[in-house]
């Protein structure tokens, strides 16, 4: 199993990260507009870090629903995966849903923000 969750004592291993966004488009450059000037003050700072929503695979309806729980708890958690490894981090979850079995396959949809 490529991808491995894992928050204090409790692990999931789905069978699949079968989708995953990325996007980095918080915080960053802060534009000051000031009275009486056509062009603005800018203050620069990187963007902040990912937030995204990935979907994670189970075989069971009982496993993906106690991933949901475990999911739904307060916490950090660490994603790793051996074949993406860019997709490794530690992140909270933002959102947790878990669709209708599709293909034989549990699915556990997952809004994270990564932390550090």
């Amino acid at each position: 199993m490529p991808a491995t969750l894992i928050s204090g004592t409790t692990t999931l291993n789905p069978l699949a990260l079968s989708e995953y966004t990325s996007d980095q488009n918080t915080g960053g450059a802060i534009l000051h507009t000031i009275l009486g000037r056509p062009d603005p003050d800018v203050t620069l700072r990187p963007l902040g870090l990912r937030t995204g929503v990935m979907t994670l695979d189970f075989t069971t309806e009982a496993l993906s629903n106690a991933a949901r729980i475990a999911l739904a708890r307060a916490g950090g958690w660490t994603l790793t995966h051996t074949e993406r490894t860019s997709v490794n981090m530690r992140f909270i979850a933002r959102g947790v849903s878990r669709p209708i079995e599709r293909d034989g396959r549990w699915k556990v949809t997952v809004r994270y923000e990564e932390i550090l």
